[in-house]
C-alpha cells in the first residue's frame, strides 16, 4: 500500500525541511501534527517573512506508528503563487524507512 501514496521527490531547487521527533501515541492526530508542523516550517523557510495557513490538507495514512517510534517528517513546496503554496509532505519511521503518512496541502498566504 505504501508504493500507492509516496509522494514525489523534491526536485533540485524545492527546498526541503526535515524534522525527527519522538512519538508519544501511535496515533493518526500524532502523525498528523507531525506533518501540520513541518508543513508551516518549510512554507515560511525561504526568509520572506510573509505569513500562511492551511487551507488544505490531503493526507494518506499507509502504516501504524507505535508509541515511542522515532519518526522523519519531511515537507517541500512544489510551487506558489502570490497567494497560495503548493506543497508536499510524508512522515517516515526512522528504524526502518517506512512510510506512515503521506499529505498535500496547499497553505494560503496571509500577510
Amino acid at each position: 500500500m505504501s508504493d500507492q501514496i509516496a509522494p514525489t521527490t523534491p526536485g533540485p531547487t524545492q527546498s526541503l525541511v526535515t524534522e525527527t521527533a519522538t512519538l508519544s501515541d501511535g496515533s493518526a492526530a500524532s502523525l498528523t501534527e507531525r506533518i501540520e508542523a513541518v508543513l508551516l516550517k518549510a512554507a515560511h523557510s525561504d526568509g520572506s517573512g510573509r505569513k500562511s495557513r492551511i487551507a488544505s490538507l490531503n493526507l494518506d495514512l499507509a502504516a501504524l506508528a507505535r508509541p515511542g517510534d522515532r519518526v522523519e517528517a519531511r515537507a517541500w513546496i512544489e510551487r506558489s503563487t502570490r497567494t497560495l503554496i503548493f506543497m508536499m509532505a510524508e512522515v517516515r519511521r526512522s528504524d526502518d524507512g517506512a512510510l506512515l503518512a503521506a499529505a498535500g496541502a496547499i497553505l494560503r498566504i496571509v500577510d
